[in-house]
């Protein structure tokens, strides 16, 4: 046993002795490569993560540039103008008394006298957020003292006020008719600006929209944003590029 064991570390020797010259070379190449595969690859995917972060924030930069150039180019009053017309169009949040507020400015306006009304409360446990393809509304079923040609008279008058309505369903009999409205409001988007959208541009179609809006026959009475005095323009003049 012990020749054996002898016999097989000689054999060692001599292959050592033989090969030796080629074992630092090769003990040097896998040593590179272990250094390459552990050191420097992780060190490129680090450059690399770190050039897409770098570009992200180029990006993010350029954006918010942009949005100040645009915040810049537009006076406070023009903006505060827009935001009074856009607040009375959709208000911040239910606002009970805007709703009967067009719903007598259009009474007035078509010489009808309203009757009862109801609203449905809809989902309380839920509060609205911003956001979403659907509008959250307040719906009110409203009597009226009309007849067909009053009652157009009224939905023709309800389209020209704010807050924006539907008309959901009417039921005309004889003197009396039930309407059914949808008014709609939308809250503000919650705080906190995301650097990396970009503002929108109010575009002709939305200023043209905007100014339609402001003759509205009771705007001049309705927002639901609470502004200073110094902000909030009466009576409304002519709306301009906002964001």
């Amino acid at each position: 046993m012990d020749l054996k064991i002898n016999l097989d570390i000689q054999n060692l020797k001599t292959v050592y002795e033989d090969y030796k010259q080629y074992l630092i070379p090769i003990g040097t190449i896998l040593a590179s490569f272990l250094i390459l595969f552990l050191i420097v690859f992780p060190q490129f995917r680090l450059i690399s993560d770190t050039q897409e972060k770098r570009d992200e924030e180029k990006v993010k930069l350029s954006i918010l540039n942009a949005n100040l150039a645009n915040l810049e180019s537009i006076s406070e009053s023009d903006l505060s103008n827009d935001l009074f017309i856009v607040t009375a169009a959709l208000p911040i949040q239910k606002n009970f008394e805007a709703v009967l507020g067009a719903v007598s400015s259009a009474a007035n306006a078509s010489g009808v006298f309203l009757g009862d009304y109801q609203f449905q409360v809809g989902d309380i446990t839920r509060p609205p957020v911003a956001g979403g393809g659907k509008y959250p509304s307040i719906e009110i079923n409203l009597n009226i003292n009309a007849n067909v040609e009053g009652t157009i008279r009224f939905m023709e008058e309800i389209y020209r006020t704010v807050p924006l309505v539907e008309i959901k369903g009417v039921n005309v009999s004889g003197e009396n008719t039930v309407i059914s409205l949808v008014f709609f409001f939308k809250p503000l988007p919650p705080k906190g600006l995301d650097p990396s959208l970009k503002f929108r541009i109010i575009t002709q179609k939305d200023k043209d929209l905007m100014n339609l809006i402001s003759k509205y026959n009771n705007i001049n009475s309705q927002s639901s944003l609470e502004l200073s005095p110094s902000l909030v323009p009466s009576p409304i003049s002519s709306p301009s590029p906002a964001l």
